[in-house]
């Protein structure tokens, strides 16, 4: 799994969350449930974080 800017596709699951709209892959949206995406931009790292069930995954 990936992080992307992309233009919506037709087959895109779609859901707002805390006012951003969300696009997934519709064989993706399940894995999607319980996750946690983060920024992060400190002195050793910049960029998303992917946390499911606690978890690290990108």
């Amino acid at each position: 799994m990936g992080l992307a800017l992309d233009e919506p596709q037709d087959d895109d699951e779609q859901q707002t969350v805390n006012g951003i709209l969300v696009l997934s892959r519709a064989d993706d949206a399940a894995w999607l449930t319980d996750a946690q995406v983060d920024y992060h931009k400190d002195a050793w790292r910049e960029g998303f974080s992917v946390t499911r069930g606690g978890a690290s995954c990108c």
